[in-house]
């Protein structure tokens, strides 16, 4: 792909930035990735700003540009249509998150709405989402569980663990566990690491009749490990603890703990913080860790309001501030939780939570 992309050939030049931003036959690189798919972008490439626009919503986080590129593709000649309602779907979502400074929440269903007229299975979930929590439309339990109904009807995993839900607690639907249980072992089945922690803690529980079985508790939280789920990674680790007994005695649920809180999970970095207080007799760490876990938490409670401004209250000054301080509660945690493990070169920063 990259000869030919030198030698000018406009759907290697994109294919060439695809690989590089999804790791496909080579290492990540953003900024390979960047490069050539900003340059497939600007010089028209229609498949070219689709592919840069993904890169800028999910790799740079850079949404309000990626939706300047979306628009573009949408208004193109000679767009398939799925490619379209891919493209309205990604939109919606983006309205969502940016509706307080470029478009209204009624723009990002009226999206949505759109996408699914195209054809889009996602886009319906997302739409049933808006009506369950009532984000630019009237909260509608009953619609939303319809929208996730269609979605789960099409193999949409999320979908699924979605109307597993509305079934749990009887919302839009007939409380129901065995048709969750049902819907959760669905998206199993497809592969949803969500799905599998939630059917794990079912199994713990001996819930909707579900006998506690400690085999398929872990063949459930192994998988969703494998995929990349921290919660499942620290209720791993938390299991193998207790199954030797004390912290000590699990070093692989010990690494598995670390790793969960590298990657942000608070109540990892508590437990962490009770282990190098109450086992390895290290008080130092644990207060830099007690310390990292408070100001986790307060950076979320500084984000939650800020979000509260801008979405609810329109105050955008307001938000400003408060995101700014939950900036700086995180920038605070970091510092905290890479003096814990300075001499341990992989563990020195939180690298998956912000």
């Amino acid at each position: 792909y990259e000869q030919a992309a030198k030698m000018g050939n406009l759907a290697s030049i994109v294919k060439v930035g695809v690989c590089y931003r999804d790791g496909k036959c080579v290492a990540k690189n953003t900024e390979e990735a960047e490069e050539w798919l900003k340059f497939s972008a600007r010089i028209g490439s229609v498949e070219g700003m689709y592919e840069y626009a993904v890169f800028l919503e999910e790799v740079d986080l850079h949404i309000e540009e990626a939706i300047k590129w979306y628009e573009k593709v949408n208004k193109a000649d000679k767009v398939d249509e799925n490619r379209r309602a891919e493209v309205m779907r990604r939109l919606g979502k983006c309205y969502k998150i940016c509706f307080a400074e470029i478009a209204t929440l009624q723009n990002a269903t009226d999206t949505l709405k759109h996408a699914i007229d195209l054809g889009d299975t996602e886009a319906k979930r997302q739409l049933g989402i808006c009506y369950e929590y009532g984000e630019g439309v009237d909260q509608n339990l009953v619609t939303a569980a319809n929208l996730y109904q269609q979605a789960a009807d099409e193999n949409n995993a999320k979908a699924m663990v979605n109307l597993a839900s509305c079934y749990e607690n009887g919302h839009g639907v007939t409380q129901d566990l065995n048709k969750s249980v049902e819907l959760l072992e669905r998206a199993v089945a497809l592969g949803d690491s969500d799905a599998m922690v939630k059917l794990a803690s079912w199994y713990e529980q001996g819930k909707a009749g579900l006998s506690r079985n400690e085999i398929k508790i872990l063949d459930l939280l192994n998988e969703a490990d494998k995929r990349g789920c921290v919660e499942a990674t620290y209720k791993l680790g938390l299991m193998y603890i207790y199954d030797a007994g004390l912290f000590g005695a699990s070093s692989r649920g010990l690494r598995l703990v670390k790793l969960a809180a590298n990657k942000g999970s608070i109540e990892a970095i508590g437990t962490l913080a009770d282990y190098y207080k109450n086992e390895a007799k290290d008080d130092d760490k644990s207060k830099r860790l007690l310390n990292t876990k408070r100001c986790l938490e307060q950076g979320d409670a500084f984000y939650q309001l800020a979000y509260k401004c801008e979405h609810d209250d329109k105050n955008l000054e307001e938000a400003f501030d408060l995101y700014g301080k939950a900036i700086d509660q995180y920038s605070e945690a970091e510092r905290f939780y890479s003096n814990v493990f300075k001499a341990e070169t992989e563990e020195q920063m939180l690298d998956g939570r912000f």
